[in-house]
């Protein structure tokens, strides 16, 4: 994940996501972090809205251990590039 800030126009950090980003996805998301909204579902997750560079819209990612405290990092407006490289075993 990287910061850019060469982006000339601006969307509201509320906006709601169009899509969900399945972590399975081979393809990465690459965008602009716009914003988060807390306390959502069943398990009170964060979901992270990012503008995809690829199609313009807004895309939801949900929450995690790992994707909530690498966002804890990274400032609205970023650029962000986010790839699922797979799952690793639990140190328990």
């Amino acid at each position: 994940m990287s910061t850019n800030d060469n982006w000339d126009d601006a969307v509201e950090a509320n906006a709601q996501s169009n899509e969900t980003w399945d972590s399975t996805s081979t393809t990465p998301i690459v965008g602009k972090y716009i914003g988060m909204k807390t306390n959502i579902g069943p398990n009170a997750s964060n979901i992270y809205n990012i503008v995809n560079e690829a199609d313009g819209e807004i895309w939801g990612v949900w929450g995690s251990a790992v994707i909530d405290s690498k966002f804890e990092e990274i400032p609205v407006n970023s650029r962000v590039r986010i790839e699922y490289l797979g799952k690793k075993p639990g140190k328990r």
